[in-house]
């Protein structure tokens, strides 16, 4: 199985792979075999190299693949998974301009209280819809948050971030 091969095949199962040259992050971990971690650990560079390129459109899932219970779950991120990518990058983002160590402290905690409080909204999401706006809400104000942090823009991460609380409050809501 080349690359390509064992990208689509996983993807395909709801398996994410997270380009961070050098590194290749694959989530949730926990859905892959040992001969599927040994053959993403044989292609890592020829994985990073097809992560580097854009990503051509998902085709579009069957009817009876998209009606499963499988397909929905697959189709979104356990949020153990996501909180601990989530909790990763933060930490990452707050090392590249180190503060006091209360100030960093006091900055991850308060963004890991709002991404365990996004996990706890994603596992009492009552739909699928609601479920991928609440990931799609922590995914992408996490990760503005995080480019913010990487510019020493902590006032401005903090905003983003008291944004997505009341997104997050919001949504729970549904």
């Amino acid at each position: 199985m080349n690359a390509e091969q064992l990208f689509s095949t996983l993807t395909a199962r709801g398996v994410r792979f997270i380009s961070k040259p050098p590194k290749l992050r694959v989530t949730p971990a926990d859905r892959l075999s040992a001969e599927e971690r040994e053959l993403i650990r044989l292609h890592k560079n020829e994985l990073l190299r097809l992560l580097g390129k854009p990503e051509p459109a998902p085709a579009e899932p069957t009817p009876e693949a998209a009606a499963t219970p499988e397909a929905e779950q697959a189709a979104s991120t356990e949020p153990a998974n996501l909180t601990a990518e989530l909790l990763l990058d933060f930490a990452d983002a707050l090392a590249i301009h180190p503060r006091s160590p209360t100030e960093n402290d006091l900055a991850l905690s308060r963004c890991a209280a709002l991404i365990v409080a996004g996990a706890r909204a994603l596992r009492g999401a009552r739909s699928p819809d609601v479920r991928r706006s609440i990931e799609d809400a922590l995914r992408s104000r996490c990760t503005r948050a995080c480019e913010l942090l990487r510019t020493g823009k902590i006032m401005s991460a903090d905003v983003v971030m008291v944004d997505l609380k009341r997104e997050l409050t919001k949504l729970a809501g549904h």
